[in-house]
């Protein structure tokens, strides 16, 4: 009788564990789904060759103490959970416009930048205000070493931030240059500049640690 209540028991244990990862996956799927309907309607505010006269510039430029090739591949491979992962920038899904594949913030391995592929990211502005935002990777180029994302047309502000690397004195430096508007010229001119610098310094310092951290293991 105990043998058959054991085996009974450990059924239950086994079986409740196949249907809990079974929930598991069903309920990442429907995430993906929903990250794929909500970001395929996705448009860019800007078309390429656009005047970008009437934007607002902000630039800045960061010194990272690796070659330019390992630098260079570590942006284009790090996964965006890890290459936003807050607190002031923090990813949120991802759309493949290619492939039509949707990414969910708690999936593993989701891939590293490539053109087409739009990022929705939260903004941390205040303690209490996180702003959502979404972009797409319009340029990703090997040859000239430039990864450029444009922002998407329903952001409250419009534009496109381009990053350039070049190799310094055994090192890389990598210009972020913004173009930016919003139509509200106290937003553009005092807001928008200083929480930017922010994220984007966020953004170079998650990424310096990433190479130092693996050059350490090397």
């Amino acid at each position: 009788m105990l043998k058959q209540i054991s085996i009974i028991l450990l059924a239950a244990i086994l079986l409740s564990g196949c249907v809990s990862e079974e929930r598991i996956t069903t309920k990442m799927q429907e995430k993906k789904q929903k990250a794929a309907e909500k970001l395929r309607s996705f448009k860019t505010s800007l078309s390429s060759g656009d005047n970008l006269a009437t934007f607002y510039k902000h630039e800045k430029t960061f010194y990272l103490p690796g070659n330019i090739e390992e630098v260079w591949e570590l942006y284009c491979q790090v996964g965006p959970q890890n290459m936003w992962s807050g607190p002031k920038n923090k990813f949120k899904n991802a759309y493949s416009i290619p492939t039509k594949t949707g990414f969910y913030k708690k999936e593993k391995n989701i891939p590293g930048p490539s053109e087409g592929m739009v990022y929705e990211l939260k903004l941390k502005v205040l303690k209490f205000l996180r702003v959502p935002v979404t972009f797409e990777i319009t340029k990703l180029s090997d040859q000239t070493k430039i990864i450029e994302f444009t922002y998407g047309l329903e952001n409250k502000s419009h534009g496109k931030q381009i990053l350039e690397f070049s190799s310094v004195n055994g090192g890389t430096c990598v210009k972020h240059t913004s173009y930016f508007k919003s139509g509200n010229k106290f937003r553009d001119r005092r807001l928008y500049p200083f929480f930017h610098e922010k994220c984007i310094d966020e953004f170079h310092e998650t990424m310096t640690k990433f190479l130092i951290n693996f050059n350490s293991k090397s």
